[in-house]
């Protein structure tokens, strides 16, 4: 599903820089008497961009309704926050599948976080997704459920390839063992593989 007309400007503003960026946000107060309200009402889906909002903002200056740099300046403290205890989680479980020799795949938020955003903490993260091999899934699990995770056996899906967890504090975990769930559909393990690249995420 592709943007809107107003969401593509809302994300030039959060994106561009300097006069590009300050004239994205000049048409985007533009289209409407109440920009804070937007974020307000979660039904839109912006909430996740306030972050951006004020990095977009700050950067390029635009003297913006003060309502709307507020909330958005709050919401970075908060989802600064957020990912520091989210990051914590990550060292924890990508340290212990290194230390048993498991070989994983980062996918979704935490690598979006880490290699798409200019602060981690601009990104809101609200799960782990982890590609094991199929052979090392019992082992990884017995590394996740160490660090205070339990099995979500609701969620356990035939196969399995994809495993759900839960932290003693609420954030879900899942390991997959392919990256699409209709086998149909699917894309070449051993491709997938050898196509990932090595990186930092959380500092592992």
């Amino acid at each position: 599903m592709l943007p809107s007309p107003d969401q593509t400007v809302l994300l030039r503003g959060c994106l561009l820089p300097e006069a590009a960026g300050l004239d994205a946000w000049v048409d985007w107060c533009g289209r409407t008497s109440n920009p804070s309200k937007l974020f307000e009402d979660s039904q839109t889906g912006l909430k996740g961009l306030l972050p951006l909002v004020r990095k977009g903002i700050e950067g390029t200056g635009f003297d913006c309704d003060k309502v709307l740099l507020t909330y958005a300046r709050a919401a970075y403290l908060h989802e600064e926050r957020r990912y520091k205890a989210y990051s914590d989680l990550c060292t924890q479980i990508l340290t212990g599948l290194n230390e048993a020799q498991i070989p994983v795949v980062a996918l979704k938020a935490c690598v979006v976080a880490e290699t798409a955003y200019p602060e981690p903490a601009d990104r809101h993260c609200h799960a782990v997704d982890l590609l094991v091999n199929k052979s090392d899934l019992i082992r990884a699990g017995a590394v996740i459920e160490g660090a205070d995770f339990t099995l979500n056996e609701a969620q356990l899906r035939p196969g399995p390839h994809h495993i759900s967890y839960r932290h003693r504090h609420g954030l879900p975990l899942e390991l997959h063992t392919r990256l699409l769930a209709l086998p149909d559909y699917d894309l070449d393990p051993e491709d997938i593989w050898r196509r990932s690249e090595p990186g930092l995420i959380a500092g592992v």
